[in-house]
């Protein structure tokens, strides 16, 4: 592992480990971080002209039925990736909207990599598979460019 990647691993204390465990509470926060972000980023809440994403909007389309979450349960979430500087929480005209920041993307690319990261039930919805498609594509024009 790279001291970069020590680095973030350090800043983020989000445990990517490949321990062959059952899914602990940590690491479904962990799950819970990542999906977060990847609906963030798909919804358009990064770079400098990003008008923001409604958090109750996030929170709608990210929530999982089958763990039981509620709307609340996922304010620590929040919290959480705040703290990191993860994300960005703004209020404008009464409504709070979210911001992913370039932190919160390498977090995101970290917890795509994760092994317990995986969607649950038979079928994947359309928008995430084709939001991973676009991550996977604008991440590989990215190192593309850097190589060049």
């Amino acid at each position: 592992m790279s001291t970069e990647n020590q680095s973030l691993d350090t800043k983020t204390n989000i445990n990517f480990g490949d321990d062959n465990e059952s899914i602990r509470e940590e690491s479904i926060e962990d799950i819970n971080k990542t999906r977060l972000l990847l609906t963030l980023w798909d919804l358009g809440g990064e770079g400098e002209t990003a008008i923001g994403v409604k958090k109750s909007e996030l929170t709608t389309r990210v929530k999982r039925k089958k763990y039981g979450k509620k709307i609340g349960k996922y304010q620590r979430v929040y919290e959480e990736l705040e703290k990191l500087g993860a994300i960005r929480i703004e209020v404008k005209n009464r409504a709070v909207l979210v911001f992913i920041t370039d932190i919160g993307k390498q977090i995101l690319g970290k917890g795509l990599q994760n092994s317990d990261f995986n969607f649950e039930g038979t079928v994947v919805a359309t928008r995430l598979a084709n939001t991973l498609l676009r991550w996977i594509r604008e991440m590989g024009s990215q190192e593309g460019s850097e190589m060049e």
